[in-house]
């Protein structure tokens, strides 16, 4: 039998901090955002990864708290909201058996990768610096293994009103499915990307 041994260590650990999107890899957060809409208890696009922030509503129009009994996202939405330095962060990431296809979650592109990030928001404006090493990459179709040092989930990213932009190099998911999308995912390796998009799903 095939085994596959998959490990993430966490060289810091330290409460969550402040960012502008919930990144796509969370399963757990992602199962209670669809429970909510479901429920009708959410405002917004819910299949479109990095998940804005404001399309998440803590007003339910019935006057009920729609986040009764999903104590996991509302902690995390919390977290977000807290604004200033977070502290610096570091990961390590192992596998010995490289996965043709990933699903939706935090899974190793290479057989070691390392991550140190550090990140900044207040009530206009976030930034994240984030440092990435792959090694033992399997080769793309043309013969290149990509591997080195990388500015994976990086951004600089800026709200006006009821839109944000946002310039960086993150991980996107969209589309309803968890084991793959056909659209984006984050199957490979994020590339450079401006986005303009509403945080809100209002005229």
């Amino acid at each position: 039998m095939h085994k596959t041994l998959k490990l993430f260590l966490a060289l810091v650990s330290a409460p969550l901090w402040g960012e502008p999107f919930l990144a796509p890899n969370d399963p757990f957060i992602r199962h209670e955002i669809r429970m909510l809409g479901d429920e009708s208890n959410l405002l917004g696009i819910q299949n479109n990864w990095p998940l804005n922030l404001g399309a998440l509503s803590d007003d339910d129009p019935d006057g009920g708290k729609p986040f009764l009994g999903h104590s996991l996202l509302e902690e995390k939405i919390k977290a977000e909201n807290r604004s200033g330095w977070s502290p610096i962060t570091s990961t390590l990431g192992f596998s010995n058996d490289q996965m043709v296809a990933r699903g939706f979650g935090p899974k190793p592109h290479s057989d070691f990768a390392t991550n140190v990030s550090l990140s900044w928001m207040n009530d206009r404006f976030a930034a994240k610096l984030s440092m990435n090493a792959f090694y033992g990459m399997e080769k793309d179709w043309k013969g290149r293994m990509d591997e080195g040092l990388s500015l994976d989930g990086s951004y600089l990213a800026a709200r006006l009103g009821n839109w944000s932009a946002t310039l960086g190099q993150v991980d996107r998911w969209w589309g309803p499915g968890w084991d793959g999308s056909l659209i984006l995912s984050s199957n490979a390796r994020p590339i450079p990307t401006i986005s303009i998009e509403r945080r809100m799903p209002e005229p």
